[in-house]
């Protein structure tokens, strides 16, 4: 907000912070904090790769104030388009960055377009030729597998591709488009490992399945996700009461409140034990895992009147 307000009171009246006869460092230290003064530095300081780049770092929109040189550089025209991958600037957006400031050169280029779409989904979408391609999709799922949802029908039933999605991120695979692979053992496992959340879609005959427990439990690092199993499956000796798999899950839980809700959760049941407790300790200590919210556990569970940790 500072910075906001010192960039109103510089540019104020049409006084700019920077003119044509400012200093290499006096541009590079203005477009630091305001990339759209690019506009009025000099021709070369224009067709400077180190100022465009940080006014585009600034505000992705100051690209069109970069030489046509620079328009055409592939580094430049991917960092512009990335910084726009959520919001509009001035009216530029990533899709304008791509169909109307960087070169025609750039866009009719496939390697450009491949790195264009996965840096900024939103607003770039390749031709529709290629959202059936085989190849094009395949390498463009490997490095995000939620973009299988632009592919083509015929794609999104190809299953080399739709394992490779699931490899990346399987948050799509409920989608019934993929109905056809639900119960495919290996793609709804690697959709299972990789989906943020619990796949509700994956058949139920893999409900006790080793792989799938350990997929869905032991490497959650939310709380949703295993709290949305089925309660029977959960909460028994193939689940979270298994000791091993008790202890992969605890560890994984990015939050120290999901780690202390999970414990709180497992309080009624005979599983949780002084023994296993310690145990917990022991290894937090050798994981350099903070113990906090286990000690605040026991509290709260001497308050509810449970002794046995003590």
């Amino acid at each position: 907000m500072i910075l906001g307000i010192l960039i109103n009171i510089l540019v104020n009246d049409n006084q700019m912070i920077i003119n044509s006869n400012s200093s290499y460092e006096e541009v590079l230290n203005t477009l630091m904090i305001d990339g759209i003064q690019l506009q009025f530095a000099n021709i070369e300081f224009k067709d400077n790769y180190e100022l465009c780049f940080t006014a585009i770092s600034q505000n992705f929109s100051a690209i069109r104030f970069c030489s046509d040189r620079l328009k055409s550089n592939t580094e430049i025209a991917l960092h512009a388009i990335s910084k726009s991958s959520l919001s509009t600037k001035d009216g530029v957006n990533g899709s304008v960055i791509f169909n109307e400031i960087i070169s025609e050169t750039l866009r009719g280029d496939l390697d450009f377009i491949f790195e264009a779409y996965i840096a900024n989904s939103i607003y770039i979408r390749p031709p529709e030729y290629l959202l059936n391609e085989m190849y094009f999709m395949l390498q463009v799922v490997r490095r995000n597998g939620m973009l299988i949802r632009d592919a083509s029908l015929n794609i999104k039933q190809n299953r080399q591709i739709v394992l490779a999605a699931a490899n990346q991120c399987g948050d799509f695979f409920c989608n019934s488009h993929f109905q056809l692979f639900w119960n495919d053992r290996e793609v709804a496992l690697a959709a299972a490992k990789t989906s943020w959340f619990f796949l509700p879609c994956i058949s139920s005959n893999f409900y006790l399945d080793t792989e799938f427990l350990d997929a869905i439990i032991s490497n959650a690092t939310n709380l949703r996700k295993i709290f949305q199993l089925p309660k029977e499956i959960f909460y028994s000796s193939n689940g979270i009461l298994e000791i091993k798999r008790f202890s992969n899950c605890y560890f994984n839980l990015e939050k120290s409140a999901d780690k202390y809700l999970l414990l709180q959760q497992l309080l009624n049941y005979e599983f949780l034990t002084k023994e296993v407790i310690e145990n917990l300790k022991v290894e937090s200590i050798n994981r350099n895992v903070k113990i906090d919210m286990i000690n605040l556990f026991l509290k709260y569970a001497k308050r509810t009147g449970v002794l046995k940790f003590e």
